[in-house]
């Protein structure tokens, strides 16, 4: 039996909405068999990241969104 272990690719974005997809499809083309991505994205009103995320990637479990806020800190 082999053993596998989770490979999670953590991709930090700061106004990064048009380079978002790249990141996200050069991940999923890895040949992983338990994977995980994790998107943060610091909060901007106008930056689009988080709804070019739900069209395009929220229907993918192991693809995770999480929004920072300034008030967070």
């Amino acid at each position: 039996m082999r053993n596998t272990s989770l490979v999670s690719c953590i991709i930090p974005s700061y106004r990064g909405e048009k380079y978002l997809g790249d990141a996200i499809e050069s991940f999923l083309k890895q040949d992983y068999s338990d994977k995980e991505i994790i998107v943060v994205v610091e909060f901007f009103p106008w930056d689009n990241s988080y709804e070019f995320y739900k069209e395009k990637y929220s229907h993918i479990p192991f693809v995770k969104f999480y929004i920072f806020h300034e008030k967070m800190r």
